[in-house]
Formats: structure tokens, C-alpha cells, sequence
């Protein structure tokens, strides 16, 4: 399945080099899709390309800071408050016609 996220750009256009954690904990944030209210570990697993130990220490480190919120046995992972902060901060920002434009 091909992403849809935008690619960061350079003033040069090309690429950035990203930092790898950074963008591998972004992808499973950007792995929720509308509907989505709760996922498995498993369904994240096969939605992002990283192993099971390296998604699992991404995961620890988004739950601690609020990104994601951990529930259930197995576990399930729900987008936690920071992501509604981060959206409400947005928001916030945007003048009403620009909020008003279609994702």
C-alpha cells in the first residue's frame, strides 16, 4: 500500500535525511486510519514495516509521552490526549477558509 504522507523537502527539493526513530514512531502514529478506534499490536505489525522489538520499544516511548494510550490483554493501542493537543495547537493556527479546505 503506497503512503500517502507528505515527504519533507529541502529548500534544494530534494529529501531530507530524517532521523530513522523519529520517522519509524511516525509511521506507526500515521498507521491510524479514520475508523480505526483501537488496533492490535498485531494489525500495527503488519501495517508498518519493523520488527517486533523495535516496535515495541517505539511503542513504550509514544505511550509515555501521550501519543498512543495501551489497553487490554492482548494489547490494544488507541491515538492517546497528545495527538488531540497536537491537532487542537493546529487548529488553532489555521484561519476558517483553510480549515474549511478538503484534506
Amino acid at each position: 500500500m503506497a503512503s500517502t504522507r507528505p515527504t519533507p523537502r529541502r529548500s534544494g527539493g530534494g529529501p531530507t535525511e530524517g532521523v530513522r526513530a523519529v520517522d519509524r514512531a511516525l509511521d506507526i502514529l500515521l498507521a491510524f486510519r479514520a475508523g480505526d478506534s483501537a488496533l492490535p499490536t498485531a494489525e500495527l505489525l503488519r501495517r508498518v514495516d519493523l520488527s517486533r522489538p523495535t516496535l515495541y520499544r517505539l511503542l513504550a516511548t509514544l505511550c509515555q509521552r501521550g501519543l498512543l494510550v495501551a489497553e487490554g490483554e492482548p494489547m490494544r493501542l488507541r491515538l492517546g490526549p497528545a495527538v488531540a493537543l497536537l491537532a487542537q495547537v493546529w487548529r488553532s493556527t489555521l484561519s476558517l477558509p483553510e480549515v474549511a479546505q478538503p484534506m
